[in-house]
């Protein structure tokens, strides 16, 4: 769902994190197995390409989407929890 051709499972596991921004971006597939998106088969990561690099490793590197993403949560944690420190120094205050 983030512009690759190809369907590749991918866990993240963040403690005190919001990823709920993630889930809009998850592909479950449509019926006959096409994605959601697109509404195309997925490339299959089997095999080699025309240079014969394997298609998992082309597909290695996560999508610069997806880091953003996950980079954009930890923000959000971090001004969460200095807003919520200077409300408790107000609050004290």
């Amino acid at each position: 769902m983030l512009g690759k051709p190809w369907r590749k499972s991918t866990i993240i596991l963040g403690v005190h994190l919001d990823l709920d921004g993630l889930r809009r971006f998850r592909c479950l597939g449509a019926p006959r197995g096409l994605c959601r998106r697109t509404m195309l088969s997925h490339q299959q990561l089997t095999g080699v390409d025309a240079h014969g690099v394997f298609w998992a490793k082309i597909a290695e590197p996560y999508p610069t989407q997806l880091c953003k993403l996950v980079s954009l949560a930890f923000v959000n944690f971090e001004v969460s929890e200095k807003a919520s420190g200077m409300w408790s120094l107000v609050w004290a205050g």
